[in-house]
């Protein structure tokens, strides 16, 4: 309480005292006394609520206590509470599940080998020194072939790539008449290519030792659309009945993008139909890739989409223009790093993981791995279900092939792995011909 304030109430009091003792008339003097008492202070110098207070106060038989009570300052306002809201205001989106890195394979024959190697060490332990020269070469030896690394790759795999390399015939000459032929016979032994009625119209079909097959391309139709068509698995879709009655069936998507900036991307579709105990001829396997063919025309006309099945001669011709072989190109050779059609010098790389991702996500890898490499030809394959895959560089130098496929190993996708087959790049040319087998 000010003294203000104070000296108010004591006058108060004051005046309520002689207003009980004196008689009217002296009450009636002692009112304006007080009143004019009551104006004298400042409006700004008294709070509000004190002087409502000092006026009420003449009327009761307490007023000190009253004023007191009344004179007393409010509190002050309470600061509002700061709750944490279920949303910021400025939310913070969740990173990105980390991309898990696939596990490094350690088959049971390579435990055992490192086991082993272990146990030598132990067994040459007092030994005489001959005994434990020999015992720990062999431990050393066993241990670095079975735990070694190279290029991103097993010693033992390396070491056996290249002895199947050297084993296998690296050396062909294509003939000018029938080199198409000649081709698909060296890269898929047993293989021919034959005219068939198919689903009403003459076609060429391959036939392998694993599968029968027919090669389809778009009509009318833009390649990224039948791509996107193939990747979705719609194929696929209601290829086999509820008693099983047809064989397994696979799908083979290649699309090609040649050096110059200019050409456009073109595109083929492999309709395959899987050797079985109970499909084991031509004749039961092409009734079902008969009715194959007649559902996917069907599915594609409901996507407003068209594909026509390639003759014998184009099955041919496809082949010879997508291995870059042909007229004053009939030299191949396999090296460790190239498979040569003349001076043409291509390069295989693996594409694995690619079914882990999105359709968006896959459409989207394939646009750029062929847009990775301008100026050297591009052709990659795709395997439907299981989203295994094949690219393939090309080009006249092998600078520009090294280049090429260095760039391409340096693209980061999350999820997918790419991997250059050094040793292996014939299956690389088999497996990104719409030609089936497996990359």
């Amino acid at each position: 309480m000010t003294a203000e304030q104070r000296r108010l109430a004591e006058e108060a009091e004051r005046a309520a005292t002689e207003n009980r003792a004196a008689p009217t008339g002296a009450t009636e003097h002692a009112a304006p006394r007080v009143a004019t008492e009551r104006a004298a202070p400042k409006a700004s110098s008294v709070p509000v609520a004190t002087v409502a207070a000092a006026r009420i106060t003449a009327a009761r038989p307490h007023p000190a206590v009253q004023a007191e009570s009344t004179a007393r300052p409010s509190p002050p306002p309470m600061p509002a509470r700061v709750v944490a809201a279920s949303t910021p205001l400025n939310p913070i989106e969740p990173p990105p599940p980390p991309v898990r890195r696939r596990p490094l394979e350690l088959p049971v024959l390579r435990i055992v080998c490192w086991q082993l190697a272990l146990v030598l060490a132990v067994l040459a332990i007092g030994r005489p020194w001959p005994v434990v020269t020999g015992l720990l070469l062999a431990s050393g030896g066993l241990l670095t072939w079975s735990a070694g690394r190279i290029h991103g790759r097993w010693l033992s795999d390396e070491l056996m790539s290249r002895a199947r390399l050297l084993t296998r015939r690296r050396a062909r000459d294509l003939p000018d008449t029938g080199g198409a032929t000649a081709l698909l016979s060296g890269l898929a032994p047993g293989a021919g290519v034959r005219t068939v009625e198919l689903a009403g119209i003459p076609a060429g079909v391959i036939s392998r030792v694993e599968e029968l097959l027919a090669v389809l391309r778009p009509v009318d139709t833009a390649p990224a659309a039948l791509a996107r068509f193939a990747l979705s698995g719609a194929p696929l879709a209601d290829t086999g009945d509820a008693g099983g009655a047809l064989p397994a069936v696979r799908t083979q998507l290649v699309l090609h993008r040649g050096p110059r900036p200019a050409e456009e991307t073109r595109a083929w579709l492999a309709v395959r139909m899987l050797r079985e105990p109970n499909f084991a001829e031509d004749t039961e396997l092409l009734v079902a890739l008969g009715n194959t063919v007649r559902k996917l025309h069907r599915k594609l006309r409901g996507a407003g989409m068209a594909a026509a099945a390639l003759t014998e001669p184009e099955v041919l011709a496809t082949l010879v223009g997508l291995s870059h072989t042909g007229p004053g190109r009939g030299a191949i050779r396999e090296e460790r790093r190239f498979w040569r059609a003349g001076p043409v010098a291509q390069a295989g790389i693996r594409v694995s993981g690619l079914g882990t991702r999105s359709l968006s996500a896959r459409m989207d890898l394939l646009h750029r791995l062929l847009a990775a490499v301008p100026g050297v030809a591009c052709t990659v394959a795709i395997t439907v279900p299981e989203h295994t895959g094949v690219l393939r560089v090309a080009a006249t130098t092998d600078a520009a092939v090294d280049a090429a496929a260095d760039r391409l190993l340096r693209l980061a996708v999350p999820g997918v792995r790419l991997d250059r087959m050094d040793n292996q790049h014939a299956l690389a040319v088999a497996a990104s011909l719409p030609i089936g087998g497996n990359p």
